[in-house]
């Protein structure tokens, strides 16, 4: 980092779910603070590809692996950061979520520097509660999640998500940028977050395109995940239906102006997305989570009747009927976009990019 500028540290990585806040809170610290600030974050190829083009300085640390691993790799990644560090006048680290986060919270201690943790699931990971007892506060999505943390150390401030979510561009607009057909019938769009879900990519198109399934008329924008483009295309070529299969999607505002309907996991980043722009889902949490934090994720927008749930394991009985109903009733589709705007969950990102900036002396409170 050239200079001795002020900076804040955001450290995160793994998911989108950890990397898109840093990248939206960044911009907000450049546009009223002045800072540049520094990520720091994991080395795995969806860092790659959810922050390439970003403009701050990163650095990547490679802490994959088994605990013993991570703790030999431990102190050359503090070591790293903390140079990063001395180089500008930091004013305090960020832990968006996942173990990435553990080296720089210990080189803020170290340092004398505040610590802020950022929680955006329903139910706090692992690196959050572990870290709780340190930070001077922690940020959270869901208002739920408030339980889990002492008062006067925690604040809700939503979801942060990006700009493009909370002013979708004109639906033509978006389905001439994805390809699609303007005069076509309904779009579904199927993700599985930002590294794809097998399950989804493996059993949707062929449940859906089989009898009873989707419409034939309908138009659908499944985002794989690198890995499986190609069979997930050869399989929607195989059911005779039209789909636009991406490795992964930058401009996901795009897809959510275009589709009438998602059926997705039930990630906090992705859940914040649906409510702020208002798509009807139906959400198949991720099963193997020890505390299945995506079904709690889900079930406050399931419960203002926003989205349906589907357990994965019903996934074969239920999916072609229940997404086939959804896009054949646009009344009931209308309800559960109602539903949505009631859901308050996404939110700017300003307000809680201010917070920070008061907390860290550069704006009055």
């Amino acid at each position: 980092m050239k200079g001795k500028g002020k900076t804040f540290l955001l450290a995160g990585g793994g998911t989108g779910g950890h990397l898109i806040p840093g990248l939206v809170l960044a911009e907000e610290f450049f546009r009223k603070g002045g800072l540049r600030p520094l990520l720091v974050t994991g080395a795995r190829p969806v860092e790659d590809r959810v922050l390439a083009g970003a403009p701050w300085e990163r650095i990547a640390l490679d802490l994959e692996g088994s605990p013993f691993r991570v703790l030999a790799r431990l102190p050359r990644a503090l070591l790293r950061v903390k140079v990063a560090a001395d180089s500008s006048r930091l004013l305090g680290v960020l832990v968006l979520g996942g173990r990435i986060g553990l080296p720089a919270a210990f080189m803020a201690r170290a340092l004398g520097r505040p610590l802020y943790l950022l929680e955006i699931n329903a139910l706090p990971g692992k690196t959050t509660r572990f870290l709780a007892p340190f930070a001077r506060k922690v940020y959270l999505g869901y208002p739920s999640t408030a339980r889990f943390f002492r008062p006067g150390r925690r604040k809700v401030t939503g979801i942060p998500v990006r700009p493009s979510f909370l002013d979708l561009p004109a639906r033509e607009e978006a389905l001439e940028s994805l390809g699609l057909d303007p005069g076509g019938g309904p779009v579904l769009l199927v993700m599985g977050g930002s590294m794809g879900a097998q399950a989804l990519n493996r059993s949707l198109p062929a449940l859906l395109s089989s009898p009873g399934g989707i419409p034939r008329e309908t138009q659908v924008v499944h985002v794989s995940g690198p890995a499986m483009k190609e069979d997930v295309e050869e399989a929607w070529r195989a059911g005779g239906v039209r789909a636009k299969v991406f490795p992964y999607l930058r401009a996901m505002e795009m897809a959510f102006a275009a589709a009438d309907l998602a059926v997705c996991r039930g990630g906090a980043m992705t859940m914040g997305e649906v409510a702020a722009a208002r798509l009807p889902a139906l959400v198949v949490p991720y099963p193997w989570h020890k505390d299945m934090h995506q079904a709690a994720n889900a079930a406050p927008l399931a419960r203002e009747g926003g989205v349906e749930v589907l357990s994965q394991d019903r996934l074969e009985e239920e999916a072609a009927p229940r997404v086939a109903s959804l896009l054949g009733n646009p009344g009931r589709l209308e309800a559960m976009r109602k539903a949505l705007g009631r859901v308050d969950l996404a939110a700017p990102a300003a307000p809680l990019a201010e917070d920070l900036l008061v907390e860290g002396g550069i704006r009055k409170g």
